[in-house]
């Protein structure tokens, strides 16, 4: 909307056109472009523009309107049969003797631009910034590394046939030369024309992308490059596409730009978020990247001068030269330079350690720790020992040393080796030394046990110990190491089993008793007996009569039972007079309000049902002394 000086500036010249019939007036004053719509010498609507605010006039019923002229338009016909000023044709760039809808359309192009005066400014700023950012960035790309990229395609690429021309396709050196039999899936045919020798494929068309980087100096910043190589081939073509997609300028200090190539030019780069189920598009994300050049390169870059960061990176290139994340180069540099730890983690070889405490999360670390011992959470002399068996060992090696740690738990050598090798979880190798320790048995037994009688299924026969301590087994070897252990297993198991449903009878037996006794109580009090001509209120008995209503109407009640017994809620029955027997509603009142009321499939009340139950809710609440039990659901 205009500013209250802006509109006083756009009223100040008059409405009055003489001999102007049907016309679009155009002029400007100090802060304003004014386009006038005029009907029979009087302008009826002033559209008001200036550098950041914009607004429309409407005259007759002096109004100022904040939108654009397609919207303050009832009838985006009302002005077709207005004729088009000189200055108005010139400013909305038309030939057109007559307003229409590409006049209409330059008009709001204006609005709207002054309306988003502060983006469009910030955005024009910012591609300023970049150009200045970006030059001397614009470095030639190496003949070799055009080369190194088309290789990358090499392996895509297939002799195409044709079943209409009855012939092949050779994407080496276009020829095409006769073949009278259909060839076989995956056959291999080599061009008699280059010798270039590939499978055929018969498919319409191939296509396949890959990505290339390179690191480039520009004077005292580096910069990495990425680009997309795409390959399309199909009888009788076959094309090769190679163009830069991002681009991050590394200054000396460390600091990076990361830029996006766009149809508008070099952007900032904006990453995109995919779901886990969604696969990536591979033109979007270079997650299949192939370094050109060495390692040493990379290296040379200022921001990694005296870094061990080659050694990761030396990891994660194969001799392909290819980089596996779908993370850009300079993201892993960014979260080496978090933290020395990253860096002190590398020079002495805990490699695996520094990947997975940089990508991955994992409390155990005390990544604030600037010592390596400190930040593993584990003794010096525990992390010396641990690696005399894996020089570099990962973070579940470090988590089952740390347990022996924790549980003051002493291994022989051979007994850790085979320890470290357990292919259980962190909480599995947890529970084992645990057992070792409450139990006094060497892993070695234990072990032995577990691997020749349980098949090595450490979660079934910590399961068992359970049970036989559920059960208040007497602690004896003949209980720890039975001689056939999956017969014993499923004797126990059922054992706890019988045991357990013996409990929940007993208690079930109790709940049901209480329920009676509360029934027995209240139906000594009035206002718990409620009806009306087709319904009537009833209390269930016991367990038994919850389970048949839950049953009958296929929902939860039977669940409620121990609330019901320990006055938490109240459970009631509605029923038909002319089915008294046949569930119909289940009532909870909870806190003296209706909590919820459900029919079969726990469809909700109907009008006649909530009038019935608020009736008896009144009735309840007119209880002068509290109850036995009180109300809740």
């Amino acid at each position: 909307m205009l500013t209250k000086e802006l509109r006083q500036e756009a009223l100040k010249k008059g409405f009055h056109y003489p001999k102007v019939e049907k016309s679009v007036e155009f002029y400007r004053t100090k802060n304003l472009m004014i386009y006038d719509f005029v009907c029979e010498e009087s302008a009826v609507v002033r559209v008001c523009i200036s550098k950041q605010h914009a607004g429309i006039y409407d005259v007759l019923n002096s109004i100022w309107k904040d939108c654009t002229l397609e919207n303050y338009l009832e009838d985006p016909n009302q002005f077709t049969n207005y004729m088009l000023s000189e200055c108005a044709k010139k400013l909305l760039k038309t030939d057109s003797l007559f307003f229409d809808s590409k006049a209409s359309f330059a008009i709001d192009a204006q609005i709207r631009k002054a309306k988003n005066w502060k983006k469009i400014n910030q955005k024009e700023n910012r591609e300023k910034e970049i150009k200045k950012i970006m030059a001397g960035t614009n470095k030639p790309v190496p003949s070799g590394f055009k080369i190194f990229s088309e290789k990358l395609l090499c392996s895509a690429k297939r002799i195409m046939y044709s079943a209409k021309e009855k012939s092949l396709y050779c994407p080496e050196c276009g020829n095409t030369f006769q073949l009278p039999d259909v060839p076989k899936k995956g056959s291999l045919h080599t061009c008699p024309a280059c010798g270039y020798s590939t499978k055929v494929s018969s498919a319409q068309y191939l296509n396949d992308i890959h990505w290339s980087y390179i690191v480039q100096a520009a004077g005292k910043r580096s910069i990495i490059r990425y680009f997309c190589n795409e390959l399309f081939i199909e009888y009788g073509k076959c094309s090769t596409i190679l163009y830069e997609k991002y681009r991050t300028i590394v200054e000396e200090d460390g600091s990076m730009v990361p830029l996006m190539q766009t149809s508008e030019g070099w952007k900032d780069y904006k990453g995109k978020n995919y779901s886990y189920f969604y696969t990536v598009p591979k033109r979007e994300v270079p997650n299949d990247m192939y370094l050109y050049g060495t390692v040493e390169a990379l290296m040379k870059m200022p921001a990694l001068k005296n870094s061990m960061l080659d050694v990761w990176v030396k990891q994660h290139i194969g001799a392909d030269k290819k980089l596996c994340s779908e993370y850009l180069v300079e993201n892993y540099i960014k979260v080496y330079a978090q933290t020395t730890i990253y860096e002190k983690l590398l020079k002495h070889g805990l490699n695996k350690i520094a990947h997975e405490a940089a990508f991955y999360y994992d409390s155990s670390f005390h990544k604030n720790e600037e010592k390596v011992d400190k930040f593993l959470n584990l003794t010096k002399g525990n992390l010396d020992r641990l690696r005399e068996f894996i020089p570099d060992p990962s973070g579940s090696n470090v988590s089952a040393m740390r347990y022996l740690e924790k549980y003051n738990v002493y291994l022989k050598d051979d007994e850790l080796k085979t320890f470290l090798r357990l292919e259980v979880s962190d909480n599995m190798k947890e529970q084992i030394v645990k057992f070792c320790k409450c139990k006094k048995v060497t892993l070695y037994k234990i072990n032995k046990y577990v691997t020749e009688n349980a098949n090595a299924d450490w979660s079934s026969y910590f399961d068992y110990i359970g049970w036989t301590e559920e059960l208040d087994y007497k602690k004896s070897d003949s209980v720890y190491y039975p001689k056939k252990f999956f017969k014993t297993h499923d004797r126990v198991f059922k054992e706890l089993e019988e045991k357990k449903d013996a409990i929940q009878r007993k208690k079930d037996k109790e709940i049901s008793k209480k329920i009676a006794d509360l029934w027995e109580q209240r139906m000594q009090i009035p206002q718990y007996h409620y009806e009306n001509n087709d319904l009537f209120v009833m209390m269930p008995h016991g367990t038994s009569d919850l389970k048949k209503e839950g049953r009958s109407l296929n929902h939860c009640v039977a669940g409620y039972k121990e609330f019901v017994a320990e006055e938490k809620t109240q459970i009631f029955f509605i029923r038909k007079k002319a089915a008294p027997q046949k569930s119909f509603y289940t009532l909870e009142i909870k806190n003296h309000d209706i909590e919820q009321c459900h029919g079969k499939n726990n469809v909700n009340m109907t009008e006649e049902i909530r009038a019935f139950a608020y009736g008896f809710l009144n009735q309840l609440k007119t209880i002068k002394e509290k109850p036995a039990v009180r109300a809740a659901a």
